[in-house]
């Protein structure tokens, strides 16, 4: 019975997440270079994208933490709270290391059109 109204309450967040970041685009461009603005649009469009999917991993071991939290299995919840925190926290840093590499080397030139 709840899911219909969280559902609702979630696509709008994203709809007017969405609003907002198409109201920031004029500003943006007033102060940024062309090359500037379109780096500014891939990266915002990549984050998006990655908040968008969720990683496909965000409800997996808040579930299951949530049930051994609810059978009061305390020694379940340490492990489980653990192996969550690694997995979510493997999954960004997995994402800098590939953008720091890419960073280093792409050539932006190349990879932007600008030759």
């Amino acid at each position: 019975m709840r899911a219909a109204p969280t559902s609702a309450t979630n696509i709008a967040g994203r709809g007017v997440a969405m609003l907002a970041w198409l109201a920031t685009i004029p500003a943006v461009m007033q102060h940024l270079t062309q090359e500037q603005f379109g780096l500014w649009v891939r990266l915002s469009s990549l984050i998006a994208m990655l908040d968008f999917s969720g990683l496909c991993i965000g409800n997996r071991p808040l579930s299951g933490l949530a049930e051994a939290y609810c059978y009061g299995d305390r020694r379940r919840v340490r492990a489980l709270g653990s192996r969550a925190m690694i997995v979510l926290s493997a999954v960004p840093a997995r994402i800098v290391v590939g953008a720091a590499n890419d960073i280093a080397t792409v050539n932006r030139a190349v990879a932007f059109g600008l030759y």
